[in-house]
């Protein structure tokens, strides 16, 4: 990857990013809800590094995609890496720092894909912004669209503690990874998450991430997109092995299994009419 190896958000890809597969999975997500037209507009609200706006353009090049994120230096650094592919890479990629609740048609295209990840929708903390997110969402959205967040939760997602993670970085070397869960208010559903990085010199990059979010219930999500007009409404699990173990494979679930931890996918189609 292009540019300083050591800067937080090289290091935030390298330790929590799979932008191919990614890129592939809202691929197929999209088709098997449009019965396998492909889709070519790829909006990523919250983008960070643009990684997987960038994943997806590298995939097809007839595909663009449209990158949204409010911290300047973070759009800069997007940027940085984009201009850095080979051929024209870039012109397949708008890049735009704004809120991503203003920016709207005809600003930017409907998106066939809207993907709000890395669970950046739990910043919303009340149920009338994060249905106005929904809402607008939809508006933003090409018929037969859809949207896609994640989102984490078992027993584990309301303990407080620290997770480690050792990293094998081309050039660096080992990078260990650190996720805390600093405090959370079950009265709330607010929880404080960071991210830091022990270097391969032993030097710590402390409070590198920060998060203040809600954690959010599946059914509390799941209402609030049909009250923001979202008729399909779909919940994506991994899938396990024989022995417990996920797989890597998301798919269509009417249920969850209790776990001491799972991610899945909210996806919301916007009817094709």
């Amino acid at each position: 990857m292009p540019g300083d190896p050591l800067h937080p958000l090289a290091l935030y890809q390298a330790a929590v990013q799979h932008p191919l597969s990614e890129a592939f999975f809202l691929a197929r997500a999209y088709e098997e809800n449009n019965d396998f037209k492909q889709a070519k507009i790829l909006r990523e609200d919250f983008c960070g590094s643009a990684a997987v706006s960038l994943g997806w353009v590298l995939t097809d090049p007839q595909r663009h995609a449209i990158a949204i994120d409010l911290d300047r230096p973070t759009i800069d650094y997007a940027r940085q890496q984009i201009d850095a592919q080979p051929d024209n890479t870039a012109d397949n990629v708008t890049l735009i720092c704004d809120d991503v609740c203003r920016v709207c048609p005809p600003q930017v295209s409907a998106a066939d894909i809207i993907a709000s990840l890395n669970f950046s929708t739990l910043i919303f903390h009340s149920e009338e912004t994060l249905l106005a997110y929904f809402q607008r969402t939809l508006n933003n959205l090409a018929p037969g669209g859809i949207f896609v967040m994640d989102l984490f939760g078992g027993d584990s997602a309301k303990q407080i503690g620290m997770q480690t993670r050792e990293l094998e970085i081309d050039a660096i070397g080992t990078v260990t990874y650190h996720w805390e869960q600093r405090s959370y208010d079950p009265l709330t559903q607010r929880i404080d998450c960071r991210i830091h990085f022990t270097l391969p010199d032993g030097s710590t990059l402390d409070d590198a991430f920060v998060y203040d979010w809600r954690l959010w219930g599946i059914p509390q999500l799941m209402n609030l997109l049909r009250q923001a007009g979202f008729e399909h409404r779909q919940i994506w699990s991994d899938t396990l092995d024989e022995h417990g173990q996920p797989q890597g494979y998301y798919q269509p679930v009417s249920q969850i299994d209790a776990q001491h931890e799972w991610v899945i996918y909210l996806i919301a189609q916007k009817p094709n009419k």
